[in-house]
């Protein structure tokens, strides 16, 4: 049985010595808020804790609406700077011919795209309300200017996040979540909404470590057309010092456009001599397009003459 609230106050009554490798792994692989939480009271539960320890716990748990939650919505605010690698800076289309059954067309080399490093300066802004037990409101808003020195090209990224996060029971959360997004390029401009629903289901799996695998329904409505995913993912804060996340996404085929047909996102964590390392890797398949109606649409046209 899980350690219920009252039982973690009771717990904070003791003082004592705690430091364990599994205990720090809560905290240090942090990504995912909820099951590091989850992974820190499943760890102290039984154990005595040090003052310190303690605040922890309780300091981490009221942002998540447990002991009163947070007694007025709280803002924090984050200027980064980084370095990042795209494969399409300015917008363009692949530097490759367009292939239309047996014929074959050269694009404009002036609208091909340009890859290499960029550096950002990101902007970020948090705000959280709390209303229940495991229940509470995130807004996020985020903006980003990058600079291409080699290509000297420079573009923008705007987008705002809010998501109701919402317990059901001890190891069972649903998250209501809706994003805005606007990208400005030298050649294009794409603007998105999106709607995501998931359900959500913590565990501890011996020899393993905490879990938390996600079922969830995305409705992503873009500048030209509308679409339905199905993502699944599976968070884990392993025994052995390492965290790791990974994600799949499918989407429904959308007539007469290029979209999603299949996407993941891995990240791994790790601690290497004291420091954390982080890898990220994110792909997407896409499909659809007009190639087929513009290929059958050339046939057509080639055969009217011959009926005439």
């Amino acid at each position: 049985m899980r350690p219920t609230v009252q039982f973690i106050i009771i717990l904070l009554a003791f003082i004592s010595l705690w430091t364990t490798s599994a205990q720090a792994n809560c905290l240090v692989f942090a990504q995912n808020e909820r099951l590091s939480n989850y992974c820190l009271i499943n760890e102290v539960s039984g154990k005595l804790m040090d003052g310190q320890t303690a605040s922890v716990v309780v300091q981490r748990l009221q942002r998540e609406g447990y002991f009163g939650g947070i007694n007025e919505p709280t803002w924090a605010t984050k200027i980064t700077p980084s370095v990042t690698y795209s494969n399409n800076i300015n917008g363009g289309n692949p530097n490759k011919k367009l292939v239309l059954g047996n014929l074959e067309f050269d694009g404009d080399p002036n609208l091909v795209a340009k890859q290499g490093i960029v550096g950002n300066l990101n902007l970020n802004a948090f705000n959280r309300i709390t209303f229940g037990e495991g229940d509470y409101i995130t807004t996020s808003l985020a903006g980003a200017l990058s600079y291409s020195p080699e290509h000297d090209v420079s573009y923008s990224n705007a987008s705002a996040n809010i998501c109701s996060k919402n317990k059901v029971d001890d190891e069972l959360y649903l998250d209501v979540c809706g994003a805005i997004s606007h990208q400005k390029k030298q050649i294009s401009e794409d603007r998105a909404k999106v709607l995501n629903v998931s359900l959500n289901h913590l565990t501890q799996v011996p020899k393993l470590g905490y879990v938390d695998l996600s079922i969830g329904a995305i409705r992503s409505i873009q500048d030209d057309y509308t679409q339905s995913q199905l993502k699944a993912s599976i968070d884990i804060i392993h025994n052995n010092n390492w965290f790791g996340a990974f994600s799949v996404r499918k989407g429904e085929a959308v007539l007469n456009q290029l979209a999603l047909d299949v996407g993941f996102d891995i990240q791994f964590s790790r601690i290497f001599s004291a420091t954390k390392v982080d890898f990220k890797f994110a792909h997407e398949y896409q499909t659809g397009g007009k190639y087929s109606a513009l290929r059958e649409q050339i046939r057509l046209q080639a055969l009217l003459p011959l009926c005439q």
